[in-house]
């Protein structure tokens, strides 16, 4: 059996984001892409391994990480109108705090190898909006995003798969083998 614990930290500079060229609360307006985003990921990861032995294997590993930064793409950083974050550290869209992997093989007469594998990582963030729209008789005079919760504040549901694998070597010959999967 062999544990390993890892430990991370990584700050990432000059994120492309959307700014509105024309801070105009009543109407949609031009943007443009700068390199001003900012984000800091940092993470643990704790990993047990049994190498093959009595005819299986098995690997189990657990990360805590968490990324926050000032924006995603798709904020309007210089829009005061649409911007809900202001510059706080706020989960990014990639966040992923919680993921487990866990697989093993095991060994079976005639050259057979069962392999499996399963995976569950915490959902991606998101912030929940809709559009606020003014108007006057039939006209729409004005446009505006309503943010109904703070910047990637819920989360979706969280992602499982389980995949399981029937192997199969032949030896075709002493330097060549094939090996399939079902």
């Amino acid at each position: 059996w062999l544990l390993s614990v890892t430990g991370s930290f990584k700050e990432i500079e000059n994120l492309v984001v959307l700014v509105d060229i024309e801070k105009n609360p009543n109407r949609l307006s031009q943007m443009t892409a700068q390199n001003i985003g900012y984000a800091k990921y940092w993470g643990l990861e704790f990993k047990l391994k049994k190498e093959l032995s009595h005819n299986w294997s098995m690997r189990l590993g657990y990360t805590y990480s968490r990324t926050k930064g000032t924006m995603n793409w798709y904020d309007f950083a210089a829009n005061p109108y649409t911007n809900p974050n202001r510059g706080e550290l706020v989960p990014m869209d990639w966040d992923i705090p919680h993921s487990i992997k866990l697989s093993g093989t095991y060994a079976l007469p005639w050259n057979l190898t069962l392999i499996g594998i399963y995976y569950y990582q915490t959902g991606y963030p998101y912030t929940k909006w809709h559009w606020d729209w003014t108007y006057a008789g039939d006209d729409v005079v004005g446009i505006e995003r309503v943010y109904d919760s703070a910047k990637n504040a819920k989360r979706m549901k969280s992602y499982r798969k389980f995949d399981l694998t029937l192997s199969k070597i032949f030896t075709l010959t002493e330097r060549f083998t094939l090996k399939t999967y079902l």
